[in-house]
């Protein structure tokens, strides 16, 4: 359940825009993918299940810890024996901030990432999978065995031309250009002047 009541018009009508972008077969495939790595096992299917599995953030930081990267890693809070709701809050809040911290230490762009407050508030959990499939991409590019979700990030293809090259290039000019070898103007109205419409009669 939410951490706080449903919102009201305009807030309200966001958040079921939000509920109706999340992907219960994206949430699968995630979820297999977590399974694979940690073995930790989501139970139960839909948007509440999937935020109640990764709200405490061990689930996350043992899926950045199981890509086993040097200088990458992510130790989670324990909220075991904490009483006090507040607190517990807290610790959970933390636990996701260091994921996301080892994410982008990993090379993940923080325009890609999604924001504590999303799980938190259970308020955009399709950003949470979008995350979670380009921390998958990230994690290919590095070269990480085992189970893999996402596109695989296509590596530089960088050329070096030596000076002869290069200067051969500059002498072609590009279509962007124009060219005098296709359609042009000739032989048509100049440019403000009246269109001229002539019926030719027999």
């Amino acid at each position: 359940m939410a951490a706080r009541p449903k919102g009201y018009g305009m807030s309200r009508e966001i958040e079921d825009r939000m509920r109706a972008k999340y992907s219960i077969d994206e949430e699968a495939e995630v979820a297999s993918w977590i399974n694979a790595r940690t073995g930790r096992q989501l139970s139960g299917q839909g948007q509440d299940a999937f935020r109640d599995f990764l709200l405490d953030g061990t689930v996350l930081c043992d899926l950045i810890n199981s890509f086993n990267l040097p200088g990458i890693s992510c130790k989670p809070n324990s909220t075991a024996g904490i009483k006090l709701q507040a607190m517990k809050n807290m610790k959970e809040s933390e636990n996701i901030e260091m994921f996301l911290k080892a994410a982008e230490k990993m090379g993940m762009k923080r325009l890609d990432m999604f924001q504590t407050v999303n799980i938190r508030d259970n308020s955009n959990m399709s950003q949470v999978l979008s995350t979670l499939f380009a921390l998958g991409s990230v994690a290919q590019a590095k070269n990480v065995g085992g189970a893999m979700i996402g596109t695989k990030y296509a590596k530089k293809n960088e050329r070096e031309f030596d000076e002869d090259t290069q200067r051969a290039g500059r002498n072609v000019i590009g279509l962007q250009m124009g060219t005098n070898q296709v359609a042009s103007q000739r032989g048509m109205t100049g440019y403000g002047q009246g269109r001229q419409i002539i019926h030719k009669t027999d």
